[in-house]
């Protein structure tokens, strides 16, 4: 599995509503059993903080604080 993903590895394709600049995105879903989520329910943006990374600077290495992003249901 990729740095920051859990296993199962669940994806959907998410629609923005008529005027969006975005018209879809195909997108990780988290905290969400695989075959619960239907076509139609609503979702929400989660940001989460994953491991630092090394990167170059000059003099050296620095780490490099990350967030990755995902969907998880909105529950009602």
């Amino acid at each position: 599995m990729p740095l920051g993903y859990d296993s199962p590895l669940i994806h959907a394709v998410i629609q923005f509503p008529a005027g969006s600049p975005i018209k879809g995105l195909v997108t990780k879903i988290i905290n969400c059993p695989a075959g619960k989520l239907k076509d139609g329910d609503e979702v929400q943006l989660v940001v989460f903080e994953v491991p630092a990374h090394p990167i170059d600077v000059k003099g050296g290495i620095a780490m490099k604080e990350r967030v990755f992003f995902a969907f998880e249901p909105v529950n009602k």
